[in-house]
């Protein structure tokens, strides 16, 4: 599949974003119980490897948490994961390779 801004993988991000934003905050983060408390107390939130992370930037601007490379970081080297670099970079994603 395609992580080029112009090739599938960008059309779907587009496609589900719409949904996303209109959805996420507003309704189904508050049909879970207790995930909005959790995530505006500092809730550690993981997107792994599906897509560009359309979703968790939403969700990460809605909290006000951010959306980067530190988190990612921190719950790799909590996991025991020793080592952990940044592998590729799409326009909307970090791709990293976690090694023990």
């Amino acid at each position: 599949m395609s992580t080029t801004p112009n090739g599938r993988a960008s059309g779907t991000e587009r496609f589900f974003r719409a949904g996303y934003n209109a959805n996420l905050e507003p309704n189904w983060i508050p049909a879970l119980d207790g995930m909005v408390e959790r995530l505006h107390s500092g809730a550690r939130v993981a997107d792994v490897g599906c897509g560009f992370g359309a979703s968790t930037i939403v969700l990460a601007a809605g909290s006000g948490a951010e959306a980067g490379e530190q988190r990612p970081r921190k719950v790799a080297n909590d996991g025991g994961f020793t080592r952990l670099r940044r592998a590729a970079e799409t326009p909307f994603n970090l791709v990293f390779e976690a090694r023990s």
